[in-house]
């Protein structure tokens, strides 16, 4: 083999390389997680705050990072006027970890958006009462604590932009009819309760 064509070969195989880790990433991105069953009535037990007409909540692992787009989706959602809605986010906190271990750039991002409540979810039992299992996860329900949309509000993993969760949300909160009232999910697993037991 000349010196070209084994320069040639060298050429291809590292295109293909490339190509097969972009084609990875892009795969990756746009796998939706795979979501809990959220409850169809408000956890009894939960201690969650509650809106007058809706409750919002969202949750979060607090290292995951392109859970940043959730908070910039959110942040959209809430600067329309949604009156009588509490907007929660609870970000986990098991127990083995440090007591700061949430505070995190998405802890403080989120301390940056007017109206949001911030709850730490110590040994995650609201996430486990709400049966979340993927960070970005967004539940909504009314007043009578009846469940009215469950899933994500990103196109993507890690990605901002209209999408189907955030339009669904945002019908639901101004009393209208929903085009579907569930939607996948994009983002790192949470961390599940039997996961952080001692």
């Amino acid at each position: 083999m000349t010196k070209r064509l084994f320069q040639l070969a060298c050429l291809c195989a590292w295109l293909l390389a490339v190509s097969a880790g972009y084609s990875s990433l892009v795969l990756d991105s746009v796998t939706p997680a795979a979501m809990g069953e959220a409850p169809s009535n408000w956890p009894a037990k939960s201690r969650l705050p509650r809106g007058k007409e809706f409750t919002v909540v969202v949750f979060l692992h607090p290292h995951c990072a392109c859970s940043r787009a959730t908070l910039a989706e959110l942040s959209r959602l809430m600067s329309e006027s949604h009156a009588n809605t509490e907007y929660v986010v609870v970000f986990q906190q098991p127990e083995i970890r440090g007591r700061n271990w949430h505070e995190t750039a998405l802890w403080h991002a989120a301390a940056e958006i007017p109206g949001l409540r911030r709850v730490v979810d110590y040994g995650c039992r609201e996430s486990e009462q709400f049966r979340a299992k993927v960070s970005g996860e967004a539940r909504v329900y009314n007043r009578r604590g009846e469940l009215c949309f469950r899933g994500g509000l990103t196109p993507s993993r890690g990605h901002e932009g209209t999408n189907v969760g955030q339009l669904a949300v945002q019908d639901v909160l101004n009393h209208q009819l929903p085009a579907q009232n569930s939607c996948h999910a994009f983002g790192c697993q949470l961390i599940q309760p039997t996961e952080v037991s001692p």
